[in-house]
Formats: C-alpha cells, sequence, structure tokens
C-alpha cells in the first residue's frame, strides 16, 4: 500500500487524511522537487527528475529507438 502525506511540524501527515492502523511500521521517501501542495503525482513532474540520468545507451537511441525496441532494421 502506497500513502503520500506532507511532513508538518516534523509529522507525516497522510494526504486526504487517510487513516493508518495505530503502530504501523511504514518508509518514507522524500520526492526531491516536490513541494508542499504540488501534484506529485504528475508524470511529468516524475520524469524531470529522471531526465538525462540514464547510462550506458546507444549513442544512436533518438534515431534508431524502433530497432532496440522491435528489432526493426536500423535507419541511416
Amino acid at each position: 500500500m502506497t500513502v503520500r502525506g506532507t511532513i508538518i511540524n516534523g509529522v507525516a501527515v497522510p494526504q486526504n487524511g487517510q487513516p493508518l492502523p495505530e503502530g504501523s511500521a511504514v518508509e518514507i521517501t522524500v520526492i526531491p522537487g516536490a513541494a508542499a501542495g504540488t501534484d506529485s503525482s504528475d508524470l511529468s513532474i516524475l520524469l524531470e527528475l529522471w531526465a538525462g540520468t540514464a547510462q550506458g545507451l546507444p549513442v544512436d537511441l533518438a534515431d534508431n529507438h524502433d530497432h532496440y525496441l522491435y528489432g526493426l532494421p536500423k535507419s541511416e
């Protein structure tokens, strides 16, 4: 189960007041770049965090993505 929320005065407050069982073990992951009040579920925000971080990809991936994904002939 994933519950999103905000830290207020050092306390994690679940979004929409979603109740959690007392004594539940939780794991909190800070979402970089997502300020309070923003919709961090917006895909563009999440993708921007990872943009340009891939390593070891072929240099012609943009031109030949169909080749690498589906095995079609490379375009020259």
